[in-house]
């Protein structure tokens, strides 16, 4: 509909009210009058239409006009019918104020270009007579005027009685501020004891610990727990503070209770509302940690020392904790290795994936400078330090070529970054299924065979990898990323005299002494200070002591969750301050 139109007509004096206007077929004209409540208005019209025959105004039977009357305040409808040309319309205000009053045709064609001359004729009519029962009489205002002293005489008498209220509870106001006052003081003083007792607890419950109680999907029954300070070590332990604790995918492994090594539970950590009975684990097998104290019989070791934890399943996601000196091997800080450099190239890793990289190029294959190793899970932490194992005299052989899992947007900005660190060829697992593969690594290797292959995902993707090793070659799996098995064709053993090998280097460790140990870290910890040895890309979760327990819970398990969907593509380090 188009917009209304307001009229605005001089009026006559008096009650009635004539006009004319003009209008097209679809136009509606509109005017507001201003009424009294119960007023009674009539109004006539008389519609004449153009006759392009005759060239005048005149009577149109087919023609119908449209009277709308509503009350502008509340929009309530009075009037709302269609009559002929000439007509009436009669309705009762119901409230006092504007009333619009509209007219239109009943042509409904948009396209019509009739023109209507429309006299409107307003008779405002006089108030409704009062209805009710004649107050003129004298007997009856004299009935009114008693009425009114008897109220007036009972309002005085509550009045007298609120007076007598109102002192009342003015006083038992006094009395009672009186009281509320010596109650707010005593309340003070509960508060002030009740607060330093709780900052005295808080206070020696300066550590936090990320933990679970039973076994079960990580993003689920991890919890965090805070604990207190470490008493003096004992005569052969030391306390150490965690710098960095790698989350891994073994971890979330241990967590559900599928990985082969079981972690024994920290007695000292079931407080906090658990049961006496109940073991509680602490989640992480790396870390990074520095020495803070230690016991009396302890030797080759000093405060601020950076340690690695040797024993399986030790519980790494802590702030601080108290170990036995067997079971940490110390990382030497001579060489230049700032706890930077730490953060930054994940020297955390030192403990599990270096060495085992180290190990793995070394036990297995004899390797020569120029030969080619084959391995999967490309972006892992292993990965870094087994592709620049030329850059130092401690071996021989070079990573050329490595794969990664497919179907991530960064896969260009990856392999830039996995060709940095020293890979010579990196491919998709999509690219195993092209059968042309093999002739182009045939050119790359000029020819020669690839004798070691490494494998930390399994499934059908070490099958297609498998396949591309040489004649009397080595396969070493030391993981299953994918928790697919490891199916090999017959074939590749009976032609090709493959090797199958599993590695851990977990029994690696159990298997050398202190000495041997401690060695290795010495060699790898040298190449990281020379900056021969590389760490992956990380990121550092930071766990800061405001933060609640649920809170840090709440962002371990995020991470946690993003790290077993894969595709993260970087080594995630915990850090609890």
């Amino acid at each position: 509909m188009r917009p209304l139109s307001l009229l605005c007509a001089l009026f006559a004096a008096g009650t009635a009210n004539a006009l004319h206007f003009y209008l097209d077929a679809n136009q509606k004209r509109c005017f507001i009058e201003e009424l009294p409540t119960d007023t009674v208005v009539e109004g006539s019209y008389r519609a004449l239409e153009w006759s392009d025959t005759t060239q005048q105004y005149a009577t149109n039977p087919e023609l119908g006009v449209v009277v709308d009357v509503v009350e502008s305040e509340n929009g309530d409808v009075l009037v709302k019918t269609t009559g002929p040309p000439e007509g009436k319309f009669t309705f009762t205000s119901h409230d006092a104020g504007d009333h619009s009053i509209c007219l239109s045709t009943n042509y409904t064609s948009w396209f019509s270009h009739t023109h209507i001359r429309l006299y409107l004729d307003i008779a405002v009519g006089a108030t409704k007579p009062d209805v009710e029962h004649d107050r003129t009489h004298v007997s009856g205002l004299a009935a009114k005027v008693r009425d009114l002293n008897e109220k007036l005489e009972d309002i005085r008498r509550e009045q007298q009685y609120q007076r007598e209220r109102e002192a009342d509870y003015r006083d038992l106001s006094e009395a009672t501020n009186s009281k509320a006052v010596w109650y707010s003081i005593a309340q003070i003083v509960v508060l002030v004891v009740t607060c330093t007792w709780q900052l005295r607890h808080l206070r020696a419950l300066t550590n936090r610990a990320i933990v679970y109680t039973a076994n079960g999907d990580p993003t689920q029954v991890l919890s965090s727990l805070r604990y207190r300070s470490l008493p003096s070590p004992a005569p052969s332990t030391l306390n150490v503070r965690f710098l960095l604790s790698p989350i891994n995918p073994a971890d979330l492994n241990v967590i559900e209770g599928v990985y082969p090594a079981k972690p024994s539970p920290d007695s000292f950590l079931a407080t906090s509302g658990s049961q006496a009975d109940q073991p509680v684990f602490v989640g992480g097998n790396e870390g990074l940690a520095q020495v803070t104290e230690i016991g009396s019989s302890v030797k080759g070791l000093a405060r601020g020392d950076w340690v690695i934890l040797t024993k399986p399943q030790i519980g790494t996601w802590c702030s601080a904790k108290n170990v036995g000196v067997a079971d940490v091997l110390r990382i030497p800080r001579a060489d230049g290795v700032t706890e930077v450099q730490a953060a930054t190239m994940t020297l955390i890793t030192v403990q599990v994936n270096p060495p085992t990289a180290y190990n793995m190029l070394r036990d297995f294959v004899s390797l020569t400078e120029g030969e080619w190793v084959v391995q999967n899970g490309a972006n892992s932490a292993v990965r870094p330090f087994s592709s620049r194992p030329s850059a130092t005299p401690y071996f021989a052989a070079h990573l050329r070529v490595s794969f990664r899992k497919p179907g991530r947007d960064d896969l260009g900005k990856l392999v830039k970054h996995l060709e940095n660190l020293g890979a010579t060829k990196v491919l998709t697992y999509d690219a195993l299924d092209d059968r042309l593969l093999r002739k182009e690594i045939k050119e790359w290797t000029e020819g020669k065979d690839i004798r070691l292959g490494l494998n930390c995902v399994g499934g059908k993707e070490t099958t297609s990898m498998a396949r591309l090793l040489g004649a009397n070659a080595h396969l070493v799996s030391y993981g299953a990323m994918s928790k697919q098995p490891l199916s090999l064709p017959t074939s590749l053993f009976i032609f090709k005299n493959l090797t199958s090998h599993g590695f851990w280097q977990s029994r690696w460790y159990a298997q050398r002494s202190r000495e041997e140990q401690q060695g290795l870290m010495d060699v790898l910890t040298e190449l990281m200070g020379q900056g021969k040895l590389k760490g992956p890309l990380h990121e550092i979760i930071e766990i800061n002591s405001q933060e609640s327990d649920e809170e840090a819970a709440w962002k371990v398990r995020e991470v946690i969750a993003k790290t077993a969907r894969g595709g993260h593509g970087k080594k995630t380090l915990l850090r609890i301050n």
